[in-house]
């Protein structure tokens, strides 16, 4: 049994020395016991500060991502705008030769013998008006709707729509209003003779009538605008005599709409440069997370290092829960653990074991009167000599 610790013991002390063979980029060739003064030449930051830079860094680029983007859009406030439609019609009765009348029309308001009538002209006016330039389309047309029905109770016998002119559509930019002139000329005889001759056709006792209306429609993407208006005008038929009437008074009214709050792009630059903060706070935060793994993972290469030194010299390893005071002590710091053998060897005093972070960094001395002899082991450093070895 005891052959068989000491095979051990030798074993786990030959592991040892290959380790720190493989961290110790240069080994000395002096005498083990004259151990000269170690100088550190890079900084060393220990795991709570890491941390508490990758923390600050993250703010910094996630403050400078957020002021990118906030110069780069802008957001339009939730607003009420207000909008007026104004509309009327004129029209003038235009007469066939006879020997009453001087004039070639009849004004409006009128009533008409429907025998003298020739045409009508119709002019319609319409204007709307907004609180707020904006871009906007804008789509009308005159349309006619003959309809012929029943004397008794107004029921239709027969109803014919048709477009009187082509659909005008107009995109109107940064504008707070327009306007739409459109004159019309209307057949009388033609819808009229229409109408005779249904009534005549099946002997029925029908009333008559031309609707002859414009229809405007207004639509934009920057509110809720989808405003539709009609402004019609009724011309009797199979009548002798004739009363043109509104359908609707002439539009005077005024109506709102909410236009919500809405993401425009200001500058396409500051978009860009935004993408830079952006990029910089994924790779802070995939380092931040690797640093997070190094001191939660419990299998490095640090602990398999550190728990064979603590294996392999437990009887003269002794843990401790403070740390010194440097200043009170002449510092020298030892390349290995081997050298840290060599002086307990002989001074004769134990090798003491201080956790500065948990996978992350330890410290192993020996205090000789007023010097510290120190032997310190880092994970970044054992990892960095591992991806330069795979390198």
């Amino acid at each position: 049994m005891e052959k068989e610790e000491k095979i051990s013991s030798t074993n786990e002390k030959d592991e040892l020395k290959k380790i720190q063979e493989s961290t110790t980029k240069e080994k000395k060739k002096a005498p083990k016991k004259k151990l000269k003064r170690k100088i550190r030449l890079k900084l060393y930051l220990s795991y709570a500060t890491r941390m508490m830079f990758h923390i600050f860094f993250i703010v910094v680029f996630i403050v400078s991502f957020l002021l990118f983007l906030f110069l780069g859009f802008s957001i339009t406030k939730t607003e009420i705008i207000k909008y007026r439609e104004k509309s009327n019609i004129n029209y003038q009765v235009y007469l066939k030769e006879n020997d009453f009348y001087d004039t070639p029309y009849l004004e409006k308001g009128m009533a008409y013998v429907a025998s003298l009538i020739d045409n009508v002209n119709i002019h319609y006016h319409y204007e709307f008006t907004i609180t707020k330039n904006m871009n906007f389309d804008v789509a009308y047309k005159v349309m006619g709707k003959l309809v012929i029905q029943s004397q008794n109770n107004a029921n239709a016998f027969y109803e014919k729509t048709y477009d009187l002119t082509e659909e005008m559509r107009e995109n109107i930019k940064n504008q707070k209003q327009y306007s739409i002139d459109k004159n019309i000329v209307i057949d009388y005889a033609y819808y009229n003779n229409l109408a005779n001759k249904f009534k005549s056709n099946y002997a029925v006792n029908t009333s008559s009538y031309l609707e002859v209306y414009l229809e405007v429609a207004e639509s934009a993407n920057e509110c809720s605008l989808n405003n539709k208006s009609k402004t019609i005008l009724i011309i009797p038929l199979s009548e002798q005599e004739i009363n043109i009437r509104l359908e609707n008074k002439d539009i005077n009214e005024e109506q709102q709409i909410l236009s919500p709050a809405k993401l425009k792009v200001r500058s396409y630059p500051f978009l860009l440069i935004s993408l830079l903060p952006f990029i910089l706070i994924l790779i802070t935060m995939k380092n931040l997370w690797e640093l997070i793994s190094f001191s939660i993972k419990k299998n490095s290469k640090y602990d398999r290092y550190v728990n064979r030194i603590l294996r392999g010299y437990d009887r003269i390893i002794v843990n401790v829960k403070t740390a010194p005071r440097l200043k009170n002590y002449n510092i020298i710091e030892v390349e290995n653990f081997e050298e840290l053998i060599d002086v307990r060897d002989n001074t004769k005093q134990p090798i003491r074991y201080l956790v500065i972070t948990k996978h992350q960094k330890c410290e192993f001395f020996i205090i000789h009167n007023k010097d510290l002899y120190l032997y310190v082991i880092k994970s970044v450093d054992l990892e960095k000599d591992k991806k330069d070895e795979n390198a």
